[in-house]
């Protein structure tokens, strides 16, 4: 019993009170808790942006081209190359010595094949420069 009147003691005299209002001051308010959310959501979007325009910048940079020359076969995987850097890799691969008028070294070129004979290659690579 006697517990019962401290308990409601400490209520009327305020002490239990202002000590719950002091720990409900020391929570974050809702304002405090929308501001952090936004910011952590301002955090995601802006690495999400930054990643994104890393991976469109490296897939806008041309792959370097690829030619593997053997037993008189030839595969090339050239996407969007200038001839010139075509024709550097192809020589290094083949032995060959090419050369292009000027006016065709940066002509993009696309070539893709896998094990051809060496004169359908250059065929294959005549027939995909685009002359304007």
């Amino acid at each position: 019993m006697e517990e019962l009147r401290d308990t409601r003691q400490k209520i009327a005299g305020g002490s239990f009170t202002s000590a719950r209002r002091r720990s409900c001051r020391a929570l974050p308010s809702y304002t405090d808790n929308r501001d952090r959310g936004e910011q952590t959501m301002k955090r995601w979007l802006g690495a999400f942006i930054l990643t994104t325009l890393l991976a469109a910048g490296s897939s806008a940079v041309a792959q370097e081209p690829k030619v593997v020359y053997s037993e008189q076969r030839v595969s090339v995987d050239a996407k969007n190359i200038p001839l010139n850097r075509f024709l550097q890799v192809w020589d290094n691969a083949t032995g060959m010595h090419s050369s292009i008028p000027p006016q065709l070294a940066n002509q993009p070129v696309t070539v893709n094949f896998f094990e051809l004979p060496l004169d359908e290659a250059v065929r294959r690579i005549g027939s995909s420069i685009v002359i304007l």
